[in-house]
């Protein structure tokens, strides 16, 4: 007779370095980058795996999103414009004024999902490419990009619901 694979039902959890857990094992590459592209965050701070009708709670340490890669367009050493590459597999423009910085040092930018505001933290390599932009200001940070600086807040996990412009 047939037996069937039975999956033990463990949390699912990610890490503030981007490693994707089940229970305390690392998920294979191919799950863990399924999982990437299912996350919803919900407005009370919590997220969730969202596959097909399937819906599992997602235990996230800091982060749910995280910035891999910076895509920097720059003209004599001045930065004119940023793109993040992301975690769940999207490229978009940084939004400079949602930069925020952790007690760690971590750095972090706001994503718009599925109508709120999510921080994605950035990875070691995108953080140090960025950082060449960045100087200090009084007791913080900002970031120089476009002719502008952008304040870097401090960091706040908890996310907003994106408002209308209309």
């Amino acid at each position: 007779m047939a037996r069937l694979l039975e999956v033990e039902n463990l949390p699912i959890s990610v890490t503030r370095h981007d490693e994707w857990l089940h229970g305390g094992t690392p998920l294979h590459p191919r799950v863990a980058e399924l999982f990437m592209r299912s996350v919803v965050p919900r407005a009370d701070g919590t997220y969730i795996l969202e596959i097909g009708f399937d819906e599992q709670p997602l235990h996230v340490e800091v982060a749910a999103f995280f910035v891999r890669r910076v895509e920097l367009d720059e003209a004599a050493g001045e930065l004119r414009a940023a793109f993040v590459h992301l975690s769940d597999g999207a490229r978009e423009p940084l939004r400079p004024e949602t930069l925020e910085q952790g007690d760690d040092h971590a750095l972090y930018c706001r994503l718009v999902r599925h109508g709120l505001l999510v921080p994605a933290r950035f990875l070691a390599t995108p953080y140090h490419a960025l950082a060449a932009h960045v100087e200090p200001v009084g007791e913080r940070f900002a970031l120089r990009l476009a002719g502008r600086r952008w304040p870097i807040a401090a960091f706040d996990p908890a996310p907003r619901v994106v408002r209308s412009s209309g």
